[in-house]
């Protein structure tokens, strides 16, 4: 009889020390977050190796956002990449800040992706904080369901930045008659 109690006792700390293990790590993956906030968060659109679109805030809330513009949104020929400078201030970049971190860490890899789609714009978000820059990747091109709920929210964080960016005017302009 205490030899069963026993095994009852330890089974129940083993299954607790294995839970609390396991949050542990769950929690260590579940977002981007980190001890401090980033001092830069930042992406790139590209389609065909071609810039589709790109933008950078700072921690202070000052950025820039760039945009592809071309006949008809052709991806070939000639184009002009617009460059739109805005100021959302710090709450804004902590409002940004609090959509990247809740992303999922590690980033779902569309690379396993079952859906696929071929021509889609791929990307990379990046979050600097001092020396150190973690990089995730996306494709627009995966319709598994995981994915694009993953996708959603990263299109859905390209978009705030953009309008922030598209709200303000043409800051500079390059023109570029050839491909890159």
């Amino acid at each position: 009889m205490q030899t069963d109690r026993s095994i009852f006792v330890l089974r129940l700390a083993v299954s607790f020390l294995l839970a609390v293990s396991l949050t542990a790590c769950v929690a260590s993956t579940s977002g981007m977050e980190g001890a401090q906030p980033p001092d830069r968060i930042a992406m790139s659109l590209t389609s065909w190796g071609r810039p589709v679109g790109n933008w950078s805030v700072e921690a202070n809330g000052r950025g820039t956002y760039t945009e592809r513009v071309s006949a008809n949104y052709a991806p070939y020929g000639p184009y002009r990449l617009d460059h739109h400078e805005f100021d959302v201030g710090p709450e804004g970049f902590d409002r940004l800040w609090g959509e990247v971190a809740a992303l999922p860490n590690p980033a779902l890899a569309y690379q396993q992706c079952h859906n696929l789609r071929t021509d889609g714009v791929y990307g990379r978000l990046e979050v600097a904080r001092r020396s150190e820059t973690r990089t995730v990747a996306f494709y627009d091109g995966c319709f598994d369901p995981d994915y694009r709920a993953f996708y959603d929210r990263v299109a859905a964080i390209d978009e705030q930045v953009k309008q922030w960016g598209m709200a303000q005017p043409v800051a500079r302009s390059e023109s570029f008659n050839t491909e890159p």
